[in-house]
């Protein structure tokens, strides 16, 4: 999942356009460093989690619950700013990344001060998402009683171009976080 980086840099060598592929690349870490220092105290103080639904996700069961940390499709970019995210493989898991947990014990995310979850590009949660985040078990969660559940547009870019959206969308929500 975290490959994208080198899979852009040989597609813009193949069609002849690494000068600005360079450009973007070096716009892209000045903005991950700056935010990573100007959030230092926040990222620091603040354990995160990143969940969707496991709907329509190869290997997962009906009804889990998916929970990416590491260099996962979600979670890579905020991790390269400082996120630190919880969680732990488990045998539900066919991903390094990854874990799954039935809706019933979605508490193996009260660990994480700050959950974080899918959203389309104008901020929506999709209906999969959206509705796990309305189940009581998932509202229980400390994040979700102190109002630290926020979508993250733009979380699985695949280009530097739209990984700028990302630190755009992480920076909205560091705002909101109180260290």
């Amino acid at each position: 999942p975290d490959s994208w980086k080198e899979v852009e840099a040989q597609v813009a060598d193949a069609i002849g356009v690494s000068d600005t592929y360079e450009d973007v690349e070096e716009e892209y870490d000045t903005r991950v460093a700056d935010l990573g220092e100007e959030y230092a105290d926040v990222l620091e103080e603040t354990d995160f989690a990143f969940t969707r639904s496991s709907e329509g996700t190869p290997g997962a069961g009906a009804g889990q619950v998916l929970q990416e940390f590491g260099p996962a499709w979600n979670t890579s970019i905020a991790t390269e700013v400082g996120l630190d995210f919880i969680g732990e493989q488990n045998e539900a898991s066919h991903q390094a990344w990854a874990a799954y947990h039935p809706l019933e014990e979605v508490d193996q995310l009260s660990g994480a001060d700050v959950v974080l979850t899918e959203a389309r590009p104008d901020g929506e949660v999709p209906g999969p998402t959206a509705d796990l985040l309305d189940q009581d078990v998932f509202e229980s969660l400390p994040a979700a009683q102190d109002g630290q559940v926020h979508p993250l547009p733009w979380s699985d870019a695949t280009t530097h171009k739209s990984a700028l959206l990302t630190l755009d969308s992480l920076e909205d929500v560091l705002d909101r976080i109180d260290a």
